[in-house]
């Protein structure tokens, strides 16, 4: 390919603009603050005390005290203990927060050292501060749209989690993860409200402290390894979650499938240091393998019987199990406190997991460092830091084949041979023959100033880096005889892929808010703001072939050698304005709009805008409200529009380099581009409710959401007269989708001695297709596509409606649907037909957590999702395409329905509808039982707390599947979606013990 960069850049007005915008965004802040005024510090005492909860007396850490009128406060550690320093005075007021409780102030005299504060717990909070989608922290009850809230230290503290993303599943209704594999080390992809886009990532964006990072899953050999995977749950405080176009305006071009935003733990200023160890150990292992994995059925041609056998079963007596069980350890380390000006938190971490393969291991060490600096009464300025060191080695073999692919296109004709019943090679052979593995170092920096020049207005600025280096390897070492017999000449012959991916997120985000009161009742605040937004990334491959001799491990000493680079950038700007009118701070009306300028955009599409609109309306804060069971009542709407910009070449017109007469290099037209492609659009309508009821037991929170994508970007095949090949990127279709989302948490029992509580959600998803422009069907993999007037991402394939079997067996009079209305056709000349949805229609999932004994805690979480279909591909593969036909239908045919023999007999992955089986399921997903050990126990270590707790993961699911599992959603050695569950490792069962300790 020819140099992109010249030719990605040749807007240079709009890059003069973009850098522009940026450094006078960085202006705006670094003037306000200059002239800080040192302040003599008076004499100073401390406060301590323990803060408990109301109903049960139990401590309750993670509280969040405050002096009020100064920046001095404390935390509350495991133990509910808590010490402010710098104290001054002789009475102050104290203020006790917490994510799930009730807002407390009481007084205190300077010096007391047994403060008790009595905290009540109640589920909704409409006084709790946002940050997410919007320019400040602001207040819960002036939001219209829907913020979902993980308390991700009470998560942690309770549930086995090792994962963001076992962080985020089933906390939050429409928040649905796709995991790829089991492998120790893979990650998941997310999707928000179902999938965002036709054909361009339905990824949410993703940020830590405001700073915009890296989400994305590697390509290449490490394809199944999620960045996700870098930050270490252990370290998170909270989570916000927004969940499209209506909440995501303020994000512009890049939002419209949700952000997510990771609020990381820090010290508070005065709290003294305290310190926490965390050990955990544990193992994981594929539960019921044998029984989940299918029995081989084969019809001897010599002898005429059948042979029934189970692989795995024949290996395990063998001596040589396909899988074992692997070993799960992780330690942390962390300390955190504070002085009057200054708080801290750092930690650290390390993790050394192993699979079920022996070729499956991860390592990684995380460090994270949060420094706050109170300089000046107007000032705070909070420094944040992560990196990331690790290695992955995943389970594969060569040219993408696993272990499982080989069983599963196996037979048992093949049970005396060298492969013992695999297709083409044992598993030993294909653990020896591959190593694939990838190296991720990661940093992450942020500064974040506030400025609080005047009463009246407030100003932020946030900046700083996410550097990603990836570096994935597959090593196929030159084979001895033993191995080589498996192989071709080409594949023993050794090879090596490196694919090296390096990227730098930059974020620049400036906002500032003026808030006045124009009468007693009525309160403005205008809000101006502006963000520079930058991806580079920089692709490297090498490809090394033939070694000569054995031993030899790099490209380098290889006989031939291969390489390419490549660089992709990728930048916006955009500017918002904001403003809210509050009434008697419960009537919210909010306005805004945004400005975005992205560099994919075409060269004659130059600039887009988003509005927003929203309204709420705290009805219970009114003199007239008398209802005594409903303690509080939130009423919301929220109307809003985000994009999503085209990939980076997209809209540029591109030639591939390629040799000329002579020697000399030449280019040929490789891409037409488009000038004038725009982003995607997506407009959202919110309506919904919060409730508190019961005097703080319940809270109840509803979501309608109406949501429509225009101008999505399809590929159209262009005329062989412009001289390009190919496709055209084009805004061209749209689509909709509509859902509910219901989510209920309280306290089923609250007494002395025992309290239950418990939360659940429920969500559902009904999308549509509803124009594909000029085309009427586009084809997605073998058996998927997009239809107008269908669910986006359907199936669609033939279907045979009837069929006879003969005396062999054989289907005879086959015939297929032949569309809607008409008659059926002879297969050959039938056309695809609606299959069903391979997107869940509904999600849920529910919690319960008993506390009881004042130091035992109880914990289970059970997920769920269906209405959606799921392609049994492993049977498919191994069925009509296996080496014996590996399934009862192959050799007692008469047993089955004929449509499915015959679709057998057709042997056209198009014409399968009989192996989409029911996609759903309910997993039992975390159980734990953890106890806070007695403070003799603890005193003899010199702490002042520990807890123990034992846990269980995916230990149960409940389904209809045929499959391994219904949540398998496997890629090949290097990405590419199979969409089906074709070797894809199970999620592994997990069996933890946690010890943690506080000092």
């Amino acid at each position: 390919m020819v140099e992109r960069e010249p030719a990605r850049t040749g807007r240079p007005a709009k890059r003069e603009r973009h850098q522009l915008v940026a450094l006078a965004i960085l202006g705006c802040v670094l003037l306000g603050p200059a002239r800080l005024l040192a302040q003599d510090a008076a004499q100073a005492a401390s406060i301590a005390g323990t803060v408990v909860d109301a109903a049960t007396g139990q401590p309750v850490g993670d509280v969040q005290i405050s002096v009020a009128g100064t920046q001095l406060g404390a935390r509350s550690d495991a133990g509910g203990r808590f010490r402010i320093s710098g104290v001054t005075g002789t009475t102050v007021s104290l203020r006790a927060t917490r994510i799930g409780y009730r807002a407390l102030a009481t007084d205190a005299a300077v010096g007391a050292q047994n403060v008790r504060l009595v905290i009540e717990a109640v589920p909704l909070q409409l006084d709790a501060t946002v940050v997410t989608g919007a320019p400040a922290g602001i207040q819960k009850r002036s939001i219209g749209n829907v913020v979902e809230n993980i308390n991700a230290e009470a998560v942690v503290g309770t549930a086995p989690v090792s994962t963001l993303g076992e962080l985020l599943n089933a906390r939050a209704p429409g928040v649905q993860l796709q995991n790829i594999s089991g492998v120790v080390g893979a990650g998941p992809r997310i999707r928000i409200r179902g999938p965002g886009s036709l054909t361009l990532s339905s990824e949410p964006l993703l940020y830590i402290d405001g700073l915009r990072v890296d989400n994305s899953v590697g390509t290449g050999p490490g394809a199944l390894v999620s960045r996700l995977n870098d930050i270490d749950p252990s370290t998170i405080e909270s989570i916000e979650i927004i969940k499209g176009p209506a909440a995501a305006t303020l994000y512009g071009t890049e939002a419209s499938s949700g952000v997510i935003q990771v609020i990381t733990k820090k010290g508070v200023a005065g709290s003294g240091t305290s310190m926490g160890v965390t050990l955990r150990q544990g193992v994981n292992w594929f539960m019921n393998a044998e029984g989940r994995f299918p029995d081989y059925y084969w019809r001897n041609p010599e002898t005429d019987q059948v042979m029934v056998a189970n692989l795995l079963t024949l290996e395990r007596e063998r001596g040589t199990p396909v899988f074992t069980s692997g070993r799960v350890q992780e330690y942390g380390l962390d300390v955190r406190g504070g002085s009057e000006s200054i708080s801290y938190y750092a930690s650290t971490a390390y993790a050394d997991n192993s699979g079920i393969e022996p070729t499956n291991r991860e390592k990684r060490v995380t460090a994270r460092g949060n420094l706050g600096l109170a300089p000046h009464s107007s000032v705070d300025v909070n420094m944040s830091q992560g990196i990331v060191i690790g290695r992955t080695k995943l389970a594969a073999g060569t040219d993408g084949s696993s272990v499982l692919d080989e069983a599963l296109w196996g037979g048992l004709s093949l049970l005396d041979g060298p492969t013992r019943g695999f297709l083409s090679t044992p598993p030993e052979a294909v653990w020896a023959a591959t190593e694939r593995s990838i190296d991720v170092n990661r940093y992450t920096g942020s500064v974040v100033i506030n400025h609080r020049p005047t009463s009246w207005f407030t100003h932020r600025l946030t900046t700083g880096v996410d550097i990603s280096d990836e570096n994935g390897a597959e090593l196929t070492p030159r084979m001895g005889p033993e191995i080589a017999q498996f192989y071709s000449p080409f594949t023993a012959s050794g090879s090596k892929i490196v694919d090296r991916r390096t990227s730098i997120y930059t974020t620049l985000d400036y906002s500032g808010t003026a808030t006045w009161r124009i009468t007693p009742a009525l309160t403005s605040s205008s809000s101006l703001g502006g963000q520079f937004y930058r991806k580079g990334t920089r692709f490297e491959h090498l490809e090394g072939r033939n070694f000569p001799a054995a031993g030899i491990k790099t490209v380098e000493g290889a006989s031939q050698r291969l390489g390419s680079d490549d660089y992709l950038q990728n930048s916006t700007v955009g500017v918002f304005v904001q403003q809210q009118f509050a009434w008697r701070e419960r009537l919210f009306i909010t306005a805004a709009i945004r400005g975005d300028d992205n560099s994919a955009f075409g060269e004659n599409f130059d600039f887009v805008t988003y509005p927003k609109l929203s309204a709420t309306w705290v009805l219970s804060d009114e003199p007239f409200w008398n209802l005594a069971f409903v303690d509080a009542l939130k009423l919301r709407a929220a109307y809003g529009a985000s994009g999503k910009q085209p990939d980076a070449f997209a809209a540029v017109r591109t030639f591939a380099p390629r040799p000329a007469v002579g020697g000399s290099a030449a280019v040929t037209p490789q891409s037409i581009g488009n000038p004038d492609l725009g982003p995607e659009r997506g407009t959202e309508l919110e309506l919904g409710f919060d409730a508190g009821l019961l005097d703080g037991r319940l809270s109840a929170n509803l979501t309608y959401f109406r949501n429509k994508t225009t101008d999505a970007i399809l590929l159209r095949e262009t005329a062989p007269s412009f001289g390009f090949p190919g496709a055209q990127y084009v805004n061209a279709g749209s689509t909709r989708a509509t859902g509910i989302e219901v989510q209920l948490t309280g306290q089923a029992v609250r007494a002395e001695r025992f309290q239950l509580d418990f939360g659940a959600s429920l969500s559902t998803n009904s999308s549509k297709v509803l124009s594909l422009g000029d085309q009427s069907f586009i084809p997605k993999r073998e058996i998927g596509g997009y239809m107008p007037g269908y669910p986006v991402d359907a199936f669609f394939g033939k279907r045979v409606v009837s069929a006879a079997l003969d005396a062999n067996g054989n289907a005879i009079d086959i015939l297929c649907d032949g569309g809607p209305g008409a008659a059926p056709v002879n297969c050959d000349a039938a056309p695809r037909v609606y299959l069903g949805r391979e997107t869940p229609r509904y999600l849920g999932s529910f919690s319960s957590t008993a506390t009881f004994l004042e130091k035992f805690r109880l914990y289970a979480l059970v997920d769920f999702q269906g209405g959606h279909k799921k392609f049994d591909k492993e049977w498919w593969n191994r069925c009509p395409w296996g080496i014996d036909g590996n399934c009862p239908e192959r050799v007692y045919p008469e047993r089955f329905d004929p449509r499915r023999i015959a679709e057998l007999q057709i042997g056209d992955i198009g014409t399968s509808s009989t192996a989409l089986a029911s996609g759903s399921f309910a997993k039992l997903r975390e159980i734990s039982l953890s106890m806070t050990l007695p403070d003799a126990w603890a005193g003899r270590l010199g702490a002042r707390q520990a807890t123990l707790s034992v846990a269980g993961r995916n230990l149960h699911t409940w389904t209809r599947y045929t499959g391994l599992d219904p949540e398998g959603l496997s890629t090949d050695a290097y990405g590419a979606s199979r969409w089906g569950d074709q070797g894809a490792i199970p999620q592994l069962a997990q069996f933890l013990t946690t010890i943690n300790v506080t000092f």
